[in-house]
């Protein structure tokens, strides 16, 4: 039961510190202009199903405003072995709006979040289907993190289910790095 308090917890923790960490800028004055852009995601990846979760996005939009952060607004979804949303849950994924200031092009501040967040490797992370994507392992979980146009995306993966079954991280991973930036 404690690996699953500790997923629910982490990514809403390490999106916060990773973005509040990038230097450079005033964070706290930036603005947020919508661009018409959105990530739709699916009911179901890799064989999960997938909940919204207000009470996680309502946690980040909250620490948002007590703290310097490159944040414009977050989604936040539980993917779920079940249909239930008290079902086991897998993975945690949060699509991320960053504000206007923040330099989405360039790799160094785009790594300086990355190593907020405890992702951070060498100066190029691999590219995952044409994607750099910075990957660590932490308390038993998968930390995948990427960027697309204005997005951070953050995805976390249990290792392995309640019952000890490898969860198939890699499936999970490649599912949603498909999902790509759409006019709305």
């Amino acid at each position: 039961m404690h690996a699953l308090r500790s997923l629910r917890i982490l990514p809403v923790a390490l999106a916060i510190a990773g973005v509040a960490a990038a230097c450079g800028g005033s964070a706290s004055a930036s603005t947020c202009t919508d661009d018409g852009r959105t990530i739709p995601v699916p009911d179901q990846i890799a064989g999960l199903q997938v909940h919204p979760s207000e009470k996680a996005r309502a946690t980040l939009l909250k620490e948002r405003e007590e703290t310097q952060t490159y944040l414009c607004d977050v989604t936040v979804f539980e993917l779920r072995d079940g249909a239930k949303a008290d079902d086991e849950l897998i993975a945690v994924l949060q699509v991320i709006r960053m504000t206007d200031d923040a330099r989405v092009d360039d790799i160094d501040f785009l790594r300086e979040i990355a190593n907020g967040v405890g992702a951070g490797q060498s100066k190029t992370p691999p590219k995952i289907q044409g994607i750099f994507v910075w990957q660590t392992e932490q308390n038993q979980q998968f930390l995948n993190l990427w960027f697309q146009e204005r997005f951070m995306q953050v995805l976390i993966v249990r290792q392995t289910t309640q019952l000890g079954d490898p969860v198939p991280a890699p499936a999970v991973l490649e599912e949603v790095l498909k999902l790509r930036p759409v006019d709305a």
